[in-house]
């Protein structure tokens, strides 16, 4: 009998982890919590070993990396995540692998939280589309900074629609 596959496992130590993953899937790693949902680290995994693998996953400073588990875990809760297969079949674990090995090093991978992140990096290598679950769950997310930015101008266009003035001399904006 063939042994069922696991589309989404629980949350746990990387330790705990180790025995369930498989060359291939996608891990989920919790980063910070906010009130209304989480900022989750998302890779690939692509070297597996008895108590810990090998992820390739995009750095928030656009390098695609190669790194153990358990150093990039520290500590926090993970789980393999690979529902997105409901939606796009995954390549074959070789494939995904493949993808995913042939892009360490690169820089061409612009990373933005909103646009394209370790999420969208993720789920092209194992299903060929670039999505991002947790942008779209968390509809217009943005970090701190950028929420500000973006209120202004959300303010600026509705003043400016109202009053026929611009309000961004008010507010800086970069």
């Amino acid at each position: 009998m063939p042994e069922k596959l696991t589309l989404k496992s629980d949350w746990m130590p990387y330790d705990k982890l180790a025995s369930h993953i498989k060359q291939g899937d996608l891990i989920e790693i919790k980063k910070v919590n906010y009130i209304f949902f989480t900022i989750c680290h998302w890779a690939v995994a692509v070297q597996v070993e008895p108590n810990d693998c090998f992820v390739v996953g995009l750095s928030k400073d656009s390098k695609v990396y190669l790194k153990r588990l358990s150093k990039l875990t520290y500590g926090k809760r993970c789980r393999v995540n690979n529902t997105f297969d409901k939606a796009y079949a995954p390549f074959s674990q070789h494939e995904t692998v493949k993808r995913a090995l042939y892009c360490i090093g690169m820089t061409e991978h612009v990373y933005n939280f909103n646009k394209y992140n370790c999420e969208h990096f993720a789920k092209e290598c194992r299903n060929g589309v670039a999505v991002s679950h947790q942008v779209n769950n968390a509809g217009i997310f943005v970090y701190p900074g950028n929420w500000i930015r973006e209120t202004a101008n959300l303010s600026s266009s509705v003043s400016e629609e109202l009053t026929g003035h611009s309000a961004k001399h008010l507010i800086h904006i970069s």
